[in-house]
């Protein structure tokens, strides 16, 4: 039962944070997939004690696994993979076929002609293998769930494979309390939907322009900016994708090279990506227009940021190494010339 302002009443009212969180599943609810109700049910399962309700932490951990499961399928974000059953039929079918080839050949394979009927196995183990590659359950959910951030491929790779760890470490829990294997304590499975809404709101909360006034107002720190200031810039450019980019696209000082480069913000920059039927696209690098701007009052600091990040074939990349290299001293600037001659053998320039 709902208000007409969309906010859930009764005994059981939500905090401030889990009205955020509710409201945002309610935005996404889609027919058959009521996302707040299951959130709701289970807080209330939560809520209540042990004597109204001996099973309530299983029957909320099974709520929030579904809606984890659920969400990126519901919304259409969801990866496409084979379901379980289906890869069991196709091993037990090509299993079947094996033993009824082997009985043709008593003495084993070596040395024996590929008979019709062993090429219709190898055919079914083909097919099995191949469908092995493409993204199991929690993968395929995963990369759903990070779909849900339009602007996902601007955050480093480094933020994002921690988002995607979050939600596979909270699948894992969840699924665990669901089948009856109790949490630590109620404490850490309180701490686990902690996890959770925090996960969801950084999903699926609408961009305001809040987040991004807050990393302004740290960026004008300068050289003033304190350490748990910038553990809060990392965690809200963490957030979404267009909080990186906006953090990157004004982001001066050289004050902050130093944390980046700890956070593995610089190590691994993206490589070329197929965009389908033999074209390519070559993502944007969003740090890189902070290191071209840092290069002029901390050169050193930014060739060795240069010398130690991963190897890529993105000209993106590549052409900011060699506006880089322009603006550093000559001394400097010798240290990326066997980067840049390697990029000039590369098919692909800017």
């Amino acid at each position: 039962m709902t208000s007409d302002d969309q906010t859930p009443r009764g005994d059981h009212g939500l905090s401030d944070r889990q009205l955020d969180v509710w409201r945002a599943l309610r935005l996404k609810a889609k027919q058959g997939y009521p996302f707040h109700d299951w959130y709701r049910g289970a807080i209330w399962a939560l809520r209540s004690t042990n004597e109204e309700n001996p099973d309530r932490l299983a029957q909320a951990a099974n709520g929030l696994r579904e809606l984890l499961e659920k969400l990126p399928k519901a919304l259409g974000t969801e990866i496409v993979g084979p379901a379980g059953h289906v890869l069991q039929h196709k091993r037990e079918t090509a299993g079947a076929a094996l033993t009824r080839a082997k009985e043709q050949f008593p003495d084993g394979w070596l040395g024996q002609t590929i008979t019709e009927d062993v090429a219709g196995v190898l055919v079914q183990f083909e097919e099995y293998v191949l469908l092995c590659a493409r993204p199991n359950r929690t993968q395929r959910t995963a990369s759903g769930l990070q779909k849900l951030d339009p602007m996902s491929d601007a955050l480093p790779e480094r933020l994002r494979r921690a988002r995607l760890e979050r939600y596979r470490d909270l699948s894992k829990q969840f699924e665990s309390i669901t089948h009856h294997q109790p949490p630590g304590s109620e404490e850490e499975f309180r701490k686990y939907v902690a996890e959770l809404e925090e996960l969801l709101l950084d999903l699926m909360a609408p961009i305001t322009a809040d987040d991004q006034n807050r990393l302004l107002e740290l960026i004008s720190k300068g050289a003033t900016v304190s350490g748990e200031e910038i553990d809060e810039a990392l965690r809200l450019i963490g957030r979404r994708g267009a909080n990186s980019a906006f953090f990157f696209d004004n982001v001066r000082d050289s004050v902050w090279l130093k944390p980046l480069r700890a956070a593995g913000i610089f190590t691994n920059p993206p490589n070329i990506e197929p965009a389908g039927e033999g074209y390519v696209r070559f993502p944007v690098w969003w740090p890189m227009q902070f290191l071209k701007r840092a290069c002029l009052t901390s050169p050193a600091e930014v060739l060795q940021i240069l010398l130690q990040m991963g190897n890529t074939d993105n000209p993106q990349v590549l052409n900011g190494v060699v506006e880089i290299a322009a603006e550093l001293p000559i001394e400097l600037s010798v240290q990326l010339e066997p980067m840049i001659k390697d990029y000039i053998q590369k098919p692909f320039h800017v």
